[in-house]
């Protein structure tokens, strides 16, 4: 039976070999946007879900009107953070959040010690910075726009 399938797919090959590549080319091509779709909701779902109380973390992002357009960014002001902890009783915690193409290539320096570092992905930074400043957390946020 197997053979003789594979023996008709062969013979409508030889046949039809354009139609048998269009439906090739849809087939994949479909199957590749399929493939991406689902990567794209899996990471959207799963943002966060590193925290035990991700359920209560919000991002705050701020709307731009440029000539007849609008503009969604998720850097907000240096002090909506301060503010909005101070003003809602709801939120423990906030941050700001800046871009990191604001900054590239930094060199921290602490007690005469230095790491260049590129802000994209600064995690030996943060580590460095809370051991060497615990005293400063308004540091971290001037020097490491990352840390959360």
């Amino acid at each position: 039976m197997l053979r003789h399938n594979l023996l008709l797919i062969y013979r409508n090959f030889k046949r039809f070999k354009t139609t048998f590549f269009i439906n090739l080319i849809g087939l994949s091509t479909g199957l590749a946007c399929t493939l991406l779709i689902y990567l794209w909701v899996n990471d959207e779902l799963n943002v966060d879900k590193f925290h035990e109380k991700d359920r209560r973390l919000f991002q705050v992002m701020e709307s731009q009107q440029h000539t007849g357009s609008i503009r969604v960014t998720d850097s907000t002001p240096w002090l909506l953070a301060e503010a909005l902890a101070d003003e809602m009783p709801e939120i423990e915690y906030s941050a700001v959040a800046t871009p990191t193409y604001w900054f590239g290539n930094q060199t921290l320096s602490v007690n005469n010690n230095s790491i260049k570092a590129n802000m994209i992905n600064c995690t030996r930074c943060q580590e460095y910075l809370k051991t060497s400043l615990p005293t400063h957390p308004n540091i971290l946020t001037l020097y490491c726009p990352l840390i959360s």
